[in-house]
Parts: C-alpha cells; structure tokens; sequence
C-alpha cells in the first residue's frame, strides 16, 4: 500500500513540474525595444547574441531580474524565446548577452526582424 501513495505524489509533483514550465515569467522584447542587436564572434568560442536595450527597457529588465530572483525565467524577443536562465541576481546596465548555442539561423532571422524594423523607422 505504501507504493501506491508514492507513486501518486512522484506523479503530482512531476504534473506540478510541467505545469510550472508553463508558467514562466516572461521578459518580453521587441524590435522598438533595442538600441542595437548583435551576433558576435569570440576567438575560440561559441557566439554570443547581444542585445542593447533602450534606457527604458533596460530599467524594466533590472526591475523584473529583482523580482524573479533564484527563478527561472523566459526572455523572449519579438514573440521567440531566446534563453530561459535562473536569476541568480539583478541585472542591471543596457547590454544584455546570451550564448548564441547552435542554431544560428535562429538568431540571423531575429537580427534580419531588428534590422527591418530598423530601417523602416529610419527618418
């Protein structure tokens, strides 16, 4: 009798588990929300995506670091998540990076979406 009661609460913590996936807070980005984006090389190692957040972005993303604190999080931009990191502290300052991982073509078509929208608020 003691392995059906086991067996039950293995299966809810697992169903608590997937539905907290599911319920992430999101850090959500768009294109109007970057100074600069980029992919960059580093001598040896994996690439990096690089983001400059506008000033005002940029104190929205410190205030939900602080709030999300030893949580895991999903930082989206323009609707595609880009990473899904534990907050281990605030972050603060405009430059926000994450390791580009594999799937550069990924990145390439976030940068071509900053890059139109770019373009077409350009004066």
């Amino acid at each position: 009798m003691k392995y059906p009661a086991l067996i039950l609460i293995g299966l809810l913590l697992f169903v608590t588990n997937l539905q907290a996936a599911d319920t992430l807070p999101e850090f959500a980005i768009s294109s109007s929300d970057l100074k600069k984006a980029a992919l960059v090389s580093h001598l040896g190692k994996q690439q990096t995506f690089e983001l400059t957040l506008t000033s005002e972005k940029s104190a929205a993303f410190n205030a939900f670091t602080k709030s999300n604190l030893k949580k895991q999080v999903i930082i989206s931009l323009n609707g595609q998540s880009i990473a899904s990191p534990v907050i281990m502290e605030p972050i603060s300052g405009e430059m926000i990076s994450f390791q580009a991982g594999k799937d550069l073509q990924k990145y390439y078509h976030l940068l071509d979406q900053v890059a139109s929208f770019k373009e077409t608020k350009a004066p």
